[in-house]
């Protein structure tokens, strides 16, 4: 024996070989399998066989060699003990083909079922997506696996193939289990569309198919999958869903064999090579299908062999910069990316810690760097994770970038009123390039740092107060150079959204008198409740849940009927029983109430019609949290928002009670529910506003 040896752990598909000598002339060896024939005996030396191991147990075992002459003289050989290890075939996986053999005319069912496929004319390659392949001749070659019971699938599917054609025209199969006349399953690589293609026949149906949207490369390798789960027929190509169909009912079953490469009922011959064959008998989940993809059926099959080092390394030391450029390497998977390695010191390792990208092209842009000599390794990674050697070491002198970039405010114009939208924007340049532009309102960063040209942001105004502000905008190159723009005077006057009657951005900080910012000068007197400087804008009046509120005295503006809108925020500190934002008191009742907990708990809106009439949320808001509060009537449906999502409504017509009450907030005369917590913002609408509009209030302070 020469192979395995002795104590080796084998997986998968493994080639058991041995010497054999004799006066005369060696006839034939057998090898043996714990004391058993192992295949046929070869006639030719060398002599060797290849050895499913998944068709065998997991655990130790025993190889020897029997040898013969013509005379009938027999030797046979020691034995060689070896272990059994292989991965437990996925669930659901009924037949598997890793055409990994190499030769032969059998193709191993590497799913342990014994499933094995008898190969007709196709031919063996060494060229497989993982190892070896089928090569098919497009008019006579296939693969035939006889009917089994596990192959006849019912409501569960998932057919799976790397294919590589070399003709592309009319129909060619991958897989298909026929039946007389038809097919019970299929999978193509092409549907004379020219598309990709799954077929399956359900019972009392004609057959159902799902076509894919592109034809397949000619001389590339694609991976091809089709499930089926009693719902829906979908197709996937190289892990991509590429379409699907709502298809339901069983499976037809049939008694023909399955084949890979043509099929008996039309022929459909496919041309050029295939590998990886799986079938499974339930439907595989997108996830499961990219794993495979990248999994070979066989894992001795699994690719080892690295790509050739990237030849020709260059780099060109500039200001800030280092420039790199290589020659592509090989591989015979194909590459997918580069890695580029960085040092300040001559002769360094590549390694993980010192790899600064993974580009996909021959060359990379190395920006932002100090002055000082660099170091350069590139190598070459592929699909299964092998890296290639190094290529030989380039280096480059980089100078400093020392010069900061100019830029200017663009827009608004300096001394502009602003409202509502607008855009600021900004010019900006640099002798390298410009790493982004910052926006400044009266100092402080206006959203996000723009980092492409056009320099641009839209700004709310109505998140600044009505006056004046300064804008400014501050660039800065990849170096960390900075450059801030002079000023730009510009004037915020924004009036509120049309229909407001009273409200409220308790920003006074001392007294007892909560203004009311709308035209109507609804003031409030505040009784117990203190002024805090946390408010969600400003400040804000903090309720101790007890015998605080705001007291609004009744007026016209304040009784409304079928339109209706109340907005606060509010942060409470306790969440139990009813807990009062704000209530237009009735007798003995209210007109309408926004309830920041209901007793459920989660907030509530109640307005009074005929009856009292609720829209209530679906969970309890946060505690010690900012939680913005809205509820709308139109006349027909009664609204609840929290943070501007509806979260809850009601129909209901009818206008809503007129009463001499007066407006409560933070509690209510009639049933106290006091809130506990701080309450900031409050408005009043006498209409329904759009759900776009509470979302604009919700960021904007009152008077903003």
């Amino acid at each position: 024996m020469t192979a395995p040896a002795a104590g080796a752990t084998v997986t998968g598909t493994t080639t058991v070989s041995a010497n054999a000598s004799d006066n005369v002339g060696v006839a034939g060896v057998q090898f043996l399998l714990d004391g058993a024939a192992l295949g046929a005996e070869d006639v030719s030396a060398p002599y060797s066989i290849a050895w499913d191991s998944a068709s065998t147990p997991n655990g130790a075992h025993v190889l020897s060699a029997r040898a013969r002459d013509a005379a009938g003289n027999q030797a046979t050989s020691a034995g060689v003990s070896v272990n059994v290890s292989n991965v437990a075939p996925p669930p659901g996986l009924v037949a598997a083909y890793a055409f990994s053999e190499g030769s032969g005319t059998t193709a191993g069912d590497r799913s342990g079922n014994g499933r094995t496929g008898t190969i007709t004319g196709a031919a063996w390659t060494a060229a497989g997506r993982f190892g070896s392949a089928l090569s098919f001749n497009g008019t006579s070659d296939w693969v035939t696996v006889a009917d089994a019971n596990a192959l006849d699938l019912t409501t569960g599917m998932t057919l799976e193939a790397w294919v590589n054609p070399a003709v592309l025209s009319g129909w060619r199969t991958v897989i298909m289990k026929e039946r007389t006349g038809g097919i019970a399953y299929s999978l193509y690589g092409h549907d004379n569309a020219p598309r990709p293609a799954v077929t399956v026949t359900l019972t009392g149906t004609v057959e159902q198919s799902t076509p894919g949207v592109a034809q397949l490369a000619i001389g590339t390798w694609t991976h091809l999958a089709a499930t089926y789960d009693g719902a829906t027929l979908r197709l996937y190509v190289n892990g991509a869903q590429v379409n699907s169909r709502a298809v339901t009912g069983a499976m037809l079953t049939a008694t023909s064999p399955l084949r890979i490469g043509g099929n008996g009922v039309w022929g459909e011959f496919f041309q050029g090579l295939i590998d990886e064959v799986r079938v499974f008998d339930r439907a595989r989940t997108q996830a499961e299908i990219q794993s495979d993809m990248n999994t070979p059926v066989d894992p001795a099959s699994a690719d080892s062999q690295p790509p050739t080092a990237p030849g020709s390394l260059t780099a060109t030391g500039g200001l800030a910069t280092a420039s790199l450029a290589w020659n592509a390497s090989t591989d015979n998977m194909g590459v997918t990316n580069y890695n580029v390695h960085r040092s300040t010191t001559s002769g360094f390792t590549a390694t993980p810690a010192n790899r600064i990208a993974s580009p996909t092209a021959t060359s990379y842009v190395d920006a932002g760097l100090p002055a000082a000599t660099y170091f350069y390794l590139v190598t070459a990674q592929d699909l299964a994770g092998n890296i290639s050697p190094p290529s030989t070491q380039a280096s480059a002198v980089v100078t400093s970038d020392t010069t900061a970039p100019t830029v200017s405010l663009t827009a608004p114009a300096a001394g502009s009123t602003v409202s509502s939208n607008v855009t600021v924007s900004a010019n900006a340049s640099d002798n390298v390039a410009v790493a982004g532009v910052q926006f400044l309102l009266d100092d402080v960063s206006l959203g996000a740092e723009d980092t492409t040209s056009p320099y641009s942001i839209a700004w709310d105004t109505r998140t600044a107060a009505n006056g004046p502000h300064t804008l400014k905008a501050r660039a800065r190159d990849a170096s960390g150079n900075p450059t801030t723009s002079a000023g730009v005077g510009v004037t915020v006057s924004n009036t509120e959204l049309p229909g407001l009657v009273a409200a409220y951005g308790l920003n006074e900080g001392t007294g007892t008198v909560a203004a009311d910012a709308s035209a109507n000068a609804n003031n409030g007197t505040i009784s117990g409740a203190t002024w805090n400087a946390t408010g969600r804008f400003g400040k804000a009046l903090s309720f101790n849940g007890a015998s605080d509120w705001v007291t609004v005295a009744d007026a016209a503006p304040l009784d409304l009927t079928t339109g209706m809108t109340l907005e606060a925020w509010v942060n409470a500190s306790v969440l139990s029983g009813w807990r009062s934002t704000m209530v237009k008191e009735s007798p003995g009742g209210l007109s309408y109430g926004l309830y920041a907990h209901d007793n459920a708990p989660h907030p509530a809106v109640s307005v009074h019609t005929t009856v009292d009439q609720f829209a209530i949320g679906t969970s309890a808001i946060p505690l010690n949290t900012w939680t913005h509060l809205a509820a709308t009537y139109d006349g027909t449906t009664l609204r609840l928002f929290v943070n501007g999502v509806q979260v809850g409504s009601s129909p209901l017509t009818g206008s809503l009670l007129q009463s001499s009450g007066v407006l409560r907030i933070g509690g209510n005369s009639v049933w106290g529910e006091y809130f506990s917590g701080l309450i900031d913002e409050v408005r009043i609408y006498n209409r329904a506003l759009s759900q776009a509009e509470i979302q604009s209030d919700m960021n904007v302070p009152v008077g903003g």
